[in-house]
């Protein structure tokens, strides 16, 4: 089973947009690839109300930095 880390709480979704509120990007570097993968992962790690694509296309992204990023931030929420 996949960890269902995507659904957050009200709470968490207000700290994640006061965040993302007032963006900095300096200087930065990110690499990203997409890929197909099976069905029934994508249908198993979406939240709710989301709903699969026509094809199971997956994202990622590298997000080198020394500072604190956007990505560092939701996970500190």
């Amino acid at each position: 089973m996949i960890a269902k880390g995507w659904v957050k709480t009200p709470e968490q979704i207000r700290k994640i947009q006061e965040r993302l509120a007032a963006p900095a990007f300096l200087q930065g570097k990110m690499m990203s690839v997409s890929f197909l993968t099976r069905r029934e992962i994508v249908r198993e790690v979406l939240p709710p109300p989301l709903e699969p694509g026509s094809q199971p296309l997956a994202p990622s992204a590298y997000v080198p930095s020394g500072r604190r990023t956007a990505s560092a931030n939701l996970q500190a929420a």
